[in-house]
């Protein structure tokens, strides 16, 4: 059950157009729970623009064996139960709200539900505050966005949403922080405590695996764009003051004397300027 919960909390959770693979689903319990709590009320937060859910519900030959043969008709009766209508037409529009359509996808060769949710359009003053803040990494981590949103949906909002090297590195650390959220959470759970209620929220929109393969991701981003020489000066400057404390952190770990600064920073931090290397390189960003 809580497998579900946290499906059906990503699905609430997209801004964007996203696929969700149901393959894991074998019993008609299952498809009727996961609809019904993904759809079966309207999504809290309104939306900027029409979403659409795409559920893969069967394949080819190739892949057919990962799916039940029944899936889909699962799901299509799910989701006549809560109340959404059949119709071949609909297109990803506010107008299409509350209703579905079936496709096969000769290309991928895999068979789909496409889910139009019921949803509530943002004022157009709520979308002017969005973009006012639109490359504040803290404000989607507020709202749990990039925790819940699978892996494409993650990399391409935050190539959106956070082009520097200064708002990814900023984005790396708050995730770090919500990754030592569910480390604790992990930790009570192995005691037998129980969750309160911020953290039972934000265990069912997620899971440190998945957060673990999203903040590879988004070091992987920000070393790249040390490697293509794609820094301001002034984050340069910090790149190289990072690795300077760390060097000077790692040799306070393998000396007993005290721990003292480098004397000459100044000339240090100009001789890594001219002379990158991947070493600095992969240390300023972690």
């Amino acid at each position: 059950m809580a497998a579900f919960h946290g499906l059906a909390g990503k699905i609430r959770g997209i801004v964007e157009s996203d696929e969700f693979d149901l393959g894991s689903i074998k019993e008609p319990f299952a498809a009727a729970q996961l609809v019904s709590s993904a759809f079966g009320t309207p999504f809290d937060a309104p939306l900027a623009e029409m979403v659409r859910a795409t559920l893969v519900v069967g394949a080819g030959k190739a892949n057919r064996q990962k799916y039940d043969a029944s899936l889909q008709k699962w799901v299509v009766a799910a989701l006549k139960d809560a109340g959404y209508a059949d119709d071949k037409s609909a297109t990803c529009d506010f107008a299409a709200a509350g209703s579905f359509k079936t496709q096969h996808d000769t290309g991928r060769n895999l068979f789909f539900v496409h889910v139009f949710p019921r949803c509530s359009q943002k004022t157009a003053a709520a979308v002017d505050d969005d973009a006012a803040t639109v490359t504040d990494p803290a404000a989607l981590s507020r709202e749990h966005l990039l925790v819940a949103a699978e892996l494409p949906t993650f990399s391409r909002t935050v190539s959106k949403k956070c082009a520097s090297w200064t708002s990814k590195k900023r984005l790396l650390d708050a995730l770090r922080g919500v990754r030592a959220q569910f480390a604790a959470a992990d930790e009570k759970l192995m005691r037998r405590e129980a969750l309160d209620d911020d953290e039972q929220a934000l265990y069912e929109i997620g899971s440190t695996d998945d957060l673990d393969e999203k903040l590879k991701t988004l070091l992987a981003a920000c070393k790249a764009m040390v490697d293509a020489g794609q820094l301001t000066r002034l984050e340069k400057a910090a790149a190289l003051e990072q690795m300077r404390e760390r060097l000077d952190a790692l040799r306070c770990r393998r000396s007993s004397r005290p721990c003292r600064r480098s004397k000459s920073p100044r000339a240090a931090a100009s001789r890594a300027v001219t002379m990158p290397s991947r070493c600095s390189v992969e240390r300023s960003c972690s």
